[in-house]
């Protein structure tokens, strides 16, 4: 936060930046940039680090498994860590989702002791889990009374014998008399071919084109809304079913962002901050810290 969006020539300013620690731990590093009207610096980059320290967690938040075969399913590992490690007692490792159970095996190494000691989760997708992209959350209860539980956060994509590209969907307009228009292929990953049975919005509004097969099998799915379809944003999912048993029905998130008015002379601009994330030394806990910024704004 900027103290003032114009400085005087000769005068200071106060670039105060918040550090927030959720999900993150040891030394961090960022970077803040002033942007100005300032002849000689109209970029001005500075450089916020701390070292953030936590009672129990993770390495890191979350844990991408990758886009996997149903064949060559791979375990993912992540370290625990913390000021508590030592003395931190596992009660127990599960799913929020409890119906999903049966998508993973997680095992727990806990070995050495105090300050040597080392926690090791391991992640594997079951043959159970569906083709398509997912989404979990593994719960792990403690001990402790201030960290009773963390939470790390899954995801990834089972491929199947259809590549779908992109994962989503986005709907862009051109020009103000243009319409919305996106699409999707789909690709065959293997020798099989395969035929598309139906594509529909799970929402009114947007009209679909389902191509004809490509040289390589490719099929491309083209979505479109109207020119006046408005400034709200449209959300919804494609749901695309085919004749494949493997990968019967498939679901992609749609979006359509409205149009940005165009924006005009950026001179009268004196003072903005952007990329302000920060991160603070204990979790749950916020502090500020402020930089100087001596000003030329307004200097001719």
């Amino acid at each position: 936060m900027a103290s003032a969006k114009v400085i005087p020539p000769g005068g200071e300013g106060k670039i105060e930046v918040t550090f927030k620690t959720k999900g993150r731990h040891g030394s961090q590093s960022k970077t803040v940039t002033v942007i100005s009207n300032d002849p000689e610096q109209p970029n001005l980059k500075l450089s916020i680090s701390a070292d953030i320290i936590i009672k129990f967690g993770f390495e890191v938040p979350k844990l991408g498994l990758g886009r996997l075969k149903k064949d060559e399913l791979k375990a993912k590992t992540v370290t625990a860590v913390g000021e508590e490690l030592p003395r931190v007692k596992i009660l127990s490792v599960s799913l929020a989702n409890t119906a999903h159970e049966k998508y993973y095996k997680y095992e727990t190494s806990d070995t050495g002791e105090g300050d040597l000691r080392k926690i090791v989760f391991s992640i594997t997708p079951t043959r159970e889990i569906p083709i398509g992209r997912f989404r979990d959350v593994l719960v792990i209860k403690t001990n402790l009374k201030d960290v009773e539980e963390v939470k790390l956060h899954l995801s990834g994509e089972i491929l199947g014998p259809i590549e779908i590209m992109p994962r989503a969907l986005m709907m862009r307009s051109e020009s103000d008399s243009a319409p919305f228009v996106g699409s999707v292929t789909l690709k065959p990953t293997t020798a099989m071919p395969f035929q598309v049975l139906s594509a529909e919005c799970e929402d009114s509004g947007p009209s679909i084109t389902v191509h004809a097969p490509g040289p390589d099998g490719s099929i491309k799915i083209e979505m479109s809304l109207p020119a006046d379809f408005g400034k709200e944003n449209f959300r919804s999912n494609l749901i695309i079913r085919t004749d494949l048993p493997e990968q019967s029905e498939s679901s992609i998130p749609v979006y359509s962002s409205p149009r940005r008015p165009r924006s005009g002379n950026s001179g009268d601009r004196r003072l903005d901050t952007r990329n302000t994330m920060s991160r603070k030394l204990k979790t749950g806990n916020l502090a500020k810290t402020g930089t100087k910024a001596a000003g030329k704004a307004g200097q001719k």
